[in-house]
Parts: C-alpha cells; sequence; structure tokens
C-alpha cells in the first residue's frame, strides 16, 4: 500500500510519467499475491466493453446509443460480479453488488453528459467503469472473516428493532416462535469477539438488537421472524435492506446509500427511506406505504395499496399497483424531478377519480374509468398543469386522488 502511495505521489509531483507509474503500478501488482489475477480481468472487462461500445454507429441517436450502452453496463456489471465469486474472500461482495448496480444506473442517466463523439465518450466510460471496479478490490492482508448465530424466545413478543450500520440486513420469515440471527462480519481486526459488538434487549413485549463494530467492520445480518409482530423497524447505513415474505402490520426500514426492496409482505403500513439508492416494493400488500429517496427510481409492482406517498428526485417514479380495498378514499401522492412518473392502477369500475398533475417541458397523459386528458407534446410551453375530476368525484363515497408533480419529464397516468 505504501509503494503505491509513493508512486502516486511521484507522479502527482511530475517526477515520472503516467506511462511510468502504470509500469510500476502493474509490476508492484504482479509482485503480490492474488492481485495480479483480478488486475487483469478487470483490464479485460474493461477492453471488452471499450470494443463493444466502439462498435456502435457514431451517427446513431444519442438517446439510441444511451440504451444499448446501459444495456451494455448491466451485462458488464454481471460480469463483474462473476468475478466476485471466482476471487471469494480478496473482495468485498456486497460492496461491489451495490456500487457495480449503482454505476450501471448513474451511466444510465448521465450518459448525454458524454458527448456526440461515441468512441471517445466510448473510452472514458470503459476507464471510468474499470476505475470502479478496481476501486471495489480489497487487498489489504489484515482482512478477518468472523459469524455469529443466535436465537431468541419471541412468546408474547410484538416489536422487534435493529440498529445497525454498514450491515446488509435481509429479513425473512419462521415459523417457529423464535427471533434468529445469522452476523457475517468482515473487519481489519483480528480476534474480533462479536458478542462483544452486538447485543440484544428484551423488553416486556420487545426486542432491540443492536451492534457497534469498531475500526472497518462491514458484513450481513439474516434474521428470521416469526408471525403475528406488531412492529418491525430496521434501521443500518451505508448497506442495502432486503425484507421478504413477512407478515407485521407495520414494516420499517431506514438506510443511507443502500438499496431497499419488499417483496410478498402483509402489512397495514411501510416506511421505506434511503439516499441515492432505489426502492422496490413488488407484490405488497399494504393499507399506507410512504416512500423517500432520492438521485434513485422508486418502483412498486403488481402491489396492493390503497394509499401512496412516494417522493424522489433526479429519477423516475414507476407503479403499477391495485387497490387493496381497506380504504374507501384512496390517494396517490407521487413527486419527483428530471424523470417520468408512470402510474398503472387496476381499473376500479364502480370509483370516481380526481387528478392534480403538473410537469414542465413534457406532457402529461391520463387515461381512468370516465376520465381522459393528453396534452399535444408539440403545444407545450414552459410548463402543464392538469386538474381533472369525473362527474361524480365530490359526491361519491368510493373514490382516487391522483397527485403527481415532477420537471422535464412526462407523466402518465392509466389504468392497466
Amino acid at each position: 500500500m505504501e509503494e503505491k502511495l509513493l508512486i502516486l505521489k511521484m507522479l502527482q509531483e511530475e517526477k515520472i510519467s503516467a506511462d511510468d507509474a502504470v509500469k510500476l503500478l502493474e509490476a508492484l501488482e504482479k509482485s503480490s499475491t492474488g492481485t495480479s489475477s483480478s488486475g487483469s480481468r478487470i483490464n479485460e472487462i474493461k477492453d471488452e466493453l471499450t470494443a463493444k461500445l466502439n462498435e456502435m454507429k457514431i451517427d446513431e441517436k444519442l438517446n439510441k446509443f444511451g440504451e444499448k450502452a446501459s444495456k451494455l453496463a448491466a451485462t458488464f456489471g454481471e460480469k463483474a460480479e462473476k468475478l466476485v465469486e471466482q476471487l471469494g474472500d480478496s473482495i468485498n461482495a456486497e460492496k461491489i453488488e451495490n456500487s457495480t448496480e449503482k454505476f450501471t444506473e448513474e451511466f444510465t442517466k448521465r450518459i448525454e453528459t458524454l458527448g456526440q463523439d461515441i468512441a471517445e465518450s466510448a473510452v472514458k466510460f470503459a476507464d471510468a467503469f474499470a476505475d470502479q471496479l478496481g476501486s471495489l478490490f480489497d487487498t489489504i492482508n489484515d482482512q478477518y472473516r468472523y459469524n455469529s448465530n443466535y436465537t431468541y424466545t419471541a412468546e408474547n413478543i410484538h416489536d422487534i428493532y435493529l440498529e445497525t450500520d454498514n450491515f446488509f440486513v435481509k429479513v425473512g420469515p419462521n415459523d417457529k416462535k423464535e427471533i434468529k440471527v445469522n452476523i457475517s462480519a468482515n473487519s481489519n481486526i483480528p480476534q474480533l469477539v462479536i458478542d462483544e459488538y452486538f447485543k440484544a434487549i428484551k423488553d416486556t413485549d420487545s426486542y432491540t438488537l443492536s451492534s457497534e463494530f469498531p475500526g472497518r467492520t462491514w458484513g450481513r445480518i439474516d434474521i428470521l421472524i416469526p408471525k403475528d409482530i406488531n412492529m418491525l423497524k430496521i434501521s443500518t447505513n451505508n448497506a442495502k435492506c432486503e425484507i421478504s415474505d413477512i407478515d407485521v402490520k407495520n414494516l420499517s426500514c431506514v438506510t443511507a446509500n443502500g438499496k431497499i426492496s419488499l417483496a410478498r409482505c402483509h402489512t397495514d403500513n411501510i416506511e421505506a427511506y434511503t439516499d441515492n439508492e432505489k426502492v422496490i416494493l413488488n407484490k405488497i400488500s399494504t393499507r399506507t406505504a410512504s416512500i423517500r429517496t432520492s438521485n434513485s427510481k422508486i418502483l412498486i409492482e403488481n402491489s396492493l395499496l390503497d394509499n401512496i406517498d412516494a417522493k424522489t428526485s433526479n429519477a423516475a417514479i414507476m407503479v403499477n399497483a391495485s387497490r387493496k380495498g381497506d380504504s374507501l378514499s384512496s390517494c396517490y401522492t407521487l413527486s419527483t424531478s428530471n424523470g417520468k412518473i408512470d402510474l398503472g392502477l387496476a381499473k376500479e369500475e364502480s370509483y370516481e377519480h380526481m387528478v392534480d398533475a403538473h410537469t414542465t417541458m413534457s406532457s402529461v397523459e391520463v387515461k381512468l374509468a370516465n376520465l381522459s386528458y393528453e396534452t399535444d407534446k408539440k403545444s407545450i410551453k414552459m410548463q402543464e398543469t392538469i386538474q381533472l375530476k369525473s362527474e361524480g368525484f365530490d359526491t361519491a363515497s368510493n373514490k382516487i386522488s391522483i397527485i403527481a408533480n415532477t420537471l422535464n419529464a412526462p407523466i402518465s397516468i392509466k389504468n392497466i
């Protein structure tokens, strides 16, 4: 590590050329156990990506280039993850999975900033991708791995709380009245004892699980929880959260710089809050969903929801849902910027609709039962606002209110 820093310092001070620095770094990597193979594979991925991008015709439209290139980025992200499996303990697998996915999405959004010269853009992107991939490889010799398992009786337990940092949290169901926890930790600390940093505090009807690991420590926490839980609250940081196949009354998942993925969960209320990462709900059944993120997409698929309050920025909100039916009146509030809003609702013949939609520099399309409206892109000025109500909305007991706001992107609201 010190040798690499010295080479980079010499380069910065212009004591050696960039070519000399590359040769020295390559020689240093070849002399380090296990690093030459990973560096070579990274370069293979970069060269292949560059070649593929350069195959694209120069006269293609930029948006077409962006579509193709983003697919290529996803493909090479998969290659990176396969490289993870081959190299095993020498890298931070969780980190590379999150970062390659995020890098692919970021490239898709920013493709137009790369310029008209496809060949030049291809090389720049391939270099950036390789740098991103290379930065994820951890060849520090003082990395250690640890694992611990815990089981807690959950009779008369109604609330479960987990607080941690830098740990990916995955939650699933347990048929027994038990809370089962598995912790896999990676650390630069030798002889780390997990029991000293992971605590479980039992109250009258709740468990609070928490960890405060020292140094550079990260990893994964797997939890299995029983049915009939009133509150499940997960709080982590710089890591993703996945929750699937559970039945709880109230579900809260809070993280930062990590994706939130909820699948096949049955709840009354959901909170899903993160930053700079996607929030995905798939086959969820809930009365109310409150979702917050930034600079990333919100995606709701095949779900039953009476009320949605979803907000992000610089990314799209895409919803494909039906009403759960616990409420006579439903409200869908969707807000973003520089990203499209696409809301697809199952047709409700007996329901009246109200739509309040606002965008700029783009179009609004509404095609709902008893309600239809479409703007002509050619006639759009700086902003477009529409407020529509079906005839019987004000006096109806069964109704759906839709509020959609974005900037510089289209809004589509339709029955599916």
